[in-house]
């Protein structure tokens, strides 16, 4: 029977560490998926419609990886509304309907990208009687649009969370954007 050499095990476990990590470092910074979504929010205007339209772009800057059953969520944060069920106190928050089929996309290739709209007037939370009554009143009109609600205050700011799967792993992921205030809309080109 052979004697356990403490170097070699020694020399082993940094080995199979260093591998480990060499090889995690190498799928999370250059193979997994990565999404982005555009720096502004593009708002556009109609003829036909008294509102505005809001676009933004859902990008994949991964080189190999492809992700699927990608779902996108907008949320508005109104930390100066708060309901009085809230213990917290940190405010309210609004989910804002985005794109044609509520937010998913079944594939983001690699390299590839997708234009969402956000469509505020599909939203009933504005409703609330938590909301001044300015809001629910354009809300009623269908005179909301993400230019009034951002420019209520300079803490108002809307964030976008995407979901999705790794075409290859099969490993889920989340993606937070940045957060999106009232100076982040430009109009479109």
């Amino acid at each position: 029977m052979r004697d356990i050499n403490f170097i070699e095990l020694i020399l082993g476990f940094l080995l199979g560490s260093f591998s480990s990590w060499l090889i995690w470092i190498i799928n999370e910074k250059l193979i997994s998926p990565k999404i982005t979504v555009s720096e502004n929010i593009i708002r556009q205007n109609v003829s036909y419609n008294k509102n505005k339209i809001y676009k933004v772009k859902i990008y994949n800057k991964s080189k190999w990886r492809d992700i699927i059953d990608v779902k996108v969520h907008f949320r508005v944060k109104f930390p100066f509304i708060s309901n009085e069920k809230d213990v917290d106190k940190f405010g309210t928050v609004v989910e804002i309907p985005i794109g044609k089929h509520n937010g998913h996309i079944p594939r983001i290739k690699s390299k590839k990208s997708q234009i969402m709209n956000i469509y505020v007037e599909e939203t009933d939370s504005f409703d609330d009687l938590i909301f001044p009554e300015d809001i629910r009143d354009k809300y009623k009109q269908k005179e909301l649009n993400l230019d009034y609600i951002l420019s209520l205050s300079k803490d108002v700011y809307g964030q976008f969370f995407v979901f999705g799967y790794d075409r290859f792993s099969g490993s889920r992921v989340l993606f937070e954007s940045k957060k999106y205030y009232y100076y982040d809309i430009v109009d479109e080109l």
